[in-house]
């Protein structure tokens, strides 16, 4: 006879490392009780050794763990920080004028100029693991080009080609293929030494040098696979620097007036002098970017001579900052932010090559980093909890909106508007929050976005099994905007949480993105339109003896707006399979309905045994007793006979 299924929370067997599909209902039943009575659970916790609402059991000697009794001081993103560099592992060639962009968390390099000739070679740097990567060279050779990411493909514009010759070629190269599309239009005035920015679905082309130096700046429209002229850069410059922060464009420096600064305004096509502050020194042919909200200019040429110098500029203040000097002094590299180490520990800028005098090229790799500059708290201890190995439960709600908990990050891949994910009380959609009074919310742009929201590090044992739950609510634009569920693993690129092996028990994707406006996602199955308010979604999390990082991902389009998404009362239980009982173990529970005695032994039952009772007699056991499935130990009850 088939006996009734306990309903418990066993996410794993003796016989196996894998969530079955019936444990993990199991999970996502229990769970969903277990989520009433939290509340009490952490009280109760909080009675003996109070401790914040995020709190994470790891061996990861890097994970962000605020153990009991510690509740760290809120920071706003961005944190006050403190910077450093260092040199990481050295590009493959020396070289200078290469062309450096971002993308899915690596650096990638191409072209430039080494032994005083254009050369096509390409490379991509992993920060997870500190290593090149040699890829697809360019079609052609080019020097003195630049490079600018819309999240998906990386774009290369002019440059020269290895008999000097001027270009106003426009490459598309596909990290993911490994290949190069040589079939879009070229601009229309031939440039090197230009500065390049993307934003909002569209590549602009600044200036640079062309027969004489030009004014000029062009914009590719990534939809409709067109150039336009926009507003004239205010005078002809070259080797000049540009960003892209929230709707503008900021461009600066160059050959001529070397601490101008101007900011662009899409909306109004118009150069603003007023609107940023001027450099605090004449500045050129640095590597150039956007970190942590600000725009920041590494080495280059300072009042003529080649700097170790390093400055940011905040668009709140309006003010330029100096940052610590880089290692080696250089002009003539490039520069791009990426994700450091691991993912989901914030980001780096790395200064990839260039000049160490004129005509000499390196292969410096220059990392810049910024910590939170925060007090280190005080580590106590942690009571035990059995059997969960790992436990992260996070309610948003021991933290002032908009900041973070801590060892949570967010990252905008694409970022057309400043605004992060964060933690928020009110606003669409609506209820703002699953248990009151804080959610993470990202907002729905109606340009092109990529904002990312990390998870702090989740340790897995070999001998876990591991499950999340969160409470979810969106209202995307229905098949054009959405949102996606990824993990890295042990450091890797991300991936779809599906791709890499999990599974939804409820609550999972119900759309599939379009490929018509520029979404990131696009073609990928997702969570879109509306969810109707806070709904559940549980996910299996299949790897036992990783550590994982989590990543909600939000990628919009340029065709329309949504409220936002919502994320709240997330769980994450990791457990290890419950040990069959020992016939010599007499510490743990004897008394089981399997257990055999033999004649010469009283079997009598003992209205006061308990679980944790010791016998005066230890029975003699059959040698082979017959296994049943183990049932949960009840302190209370008599041995059955």
């Amino acid at each position: 006879m088939k006996k009734k299924r306990t309903v418990q929370l066993r996410l794993g067997v003796a016989s196996t490392r894998r969530i079955s599909v019936s444990a993990f209902l199991n999970l996502c039943v229990s769970i969903g009780l277990i989520t009433f009575f939290v509340g009490l659970l952490l009280a109760t916790f909080a009675t003996a050794n109070p401790q914040t609402s995020s709190r994470t059991r790891t061996r990861n000697p890097d994970a962000r763990v605020y153990p009991a009794g510690i509740t760290p001081t809120p920071t706003a993103t961005p944190c006050a920080s403190v910077g450093s560099w260092t040199e990481q592992s050295p590009y493959p060639i020396a070289v200078s004028g290469n062309a450096v962009a971002s993308q899915g968390g690596s650096v990638y390099s191409f072209g430039g100029i080494a032994n005083n000739v254009a050369i096509g070679n390409a490379y991509k740097y992993s920060p997870a693991t500190n290593t090149w990567t040699l890829i697809a060279s360019l079609p052609a050779p080019r020097g003195w080009f630049s490079a600018a990411s819309d999240g998906t493909y990386i774009y290369l514009l002019g440059g020269v080609d290895q008999n000097f010759n001027t270009t106003a070629t426009l490459w598309r190269y596909d990290p993911v293929s490994n290949t190069y599309n040589t079939s879009l239009p070229s601009y229309t005035i031939p440039t090197y030494f230009h500065a390049a920015a993307y934003l909002n679905g569209k590549i602009y082309r600044i200036a640079g040098r062309a027969i004489g130096t030009d004014f000029h700046v062009e914009v590719y429209n990534i939809a409709t696979n067109t150039w336009s002229m926009a507003a004239n850069y205010p005078f002809a410059n070259h080797s000049l620097m540009a960003a892209a922060l929230g709707s503008y464009i900021y461009a600066g420096g160059g050959n001529a007036s070397p601490d101008k600064t101007w900011r662009y305004d899409p909306a109004t096509d118009i150069w603003d002098d007023a609107a940023v502050a001027d450099l605090p020194a004449g500045r050129s042919a640095a590597a150039s970017g956007a970190y942590n909200g600000r725009w920041l200019l590494a080495g280059g040429d300072v009042n003529f001579a080649i700097s170790t110098s390093a400055i940011a500029w905040d668009p709140a203040t309006n003010t330029w900052t100096n940052l610590p000097n880089m290692v080696q002094a250089r002009d003539y590299l490039a520069g791009a932010t990426a994700d450091r180490s691991r993912p989901g520990w914030g980001q780096s800028f790395y200064a990839v090559a260039g000049n160490s005098a004129p005509g000499t090229p390196t292969n410096d790799n220059q990392q810049y980093t910024e910590t939170c500059a925060t007090p280190t708290p005080t580590p106590t201890a942690t009571p035990t909890i059995t059997p969960v190995a790992c436990f992260l439960f996070e309610n948003f709600d021991n933290v002032t909106p908009p900041t973070l908990p801590p060892g949570w990050s967010a990252i905008n891949a694409i970022d057309p508007d400043g605004i992060l994910w964060q933690t928020s009380n009110s606003g669409n959609p609506t209820p703002p929050a699953y248990s009151p009074p804080n959610a993470v919310w990202i907002n729905n742009p109606d340009t092109i976005s990529d904002k990312y929201l990390h998870s702090p590090p989740i340790t897995i044992d070999d001998l876990e099994s591991a499950g999340l739950i969160f409470r979810n609510n969106y209202a995307l634009e229905n098949t054009f905007d959405g949102g996606v569920l990824e993990v890295s693993i042990d450091g890797g690129p991300f991936q779809d949480i599906l791709a890499a092996g999990g599974f939804f028990g409820q609550g999972g994707y119900n759309g599939t993105i379009s490929v018509c406006c520029g979404n990131p996602l696009a073609g990928r199955n997702a969570w879109t339109g509306s969810s109707g308010g806070f709904i559940e979604t549980d996910v299996s999390l299949p790897f036992s003896g990783h550590t994982i990082v989590l990543r909600w991902r939000m990628g919009s389009d340029s065709s329309g707006a949504g409220q936002g998404w919502r994320v709240d009362s997330l769980m994450i239980i990791c457990e290890r399979p419950t040990p069959t009982p020992s016939a010599t173990s007499t510490p743990m529970v004897t008394a089981t309905p399997t257990v055999t005695a033999t004649p010469t032994t009283s079997a009598t039952p003992t209205s006061t045994a308990t679980a944790t009772a010791t016998p005066t007699t230890t029975p003699r056991i059959t040698p082979t007793p017959r296994a049943a499935p183990t049932p949960r130990p009840r302190p209370t009850s008599a041995p059955r006979p």
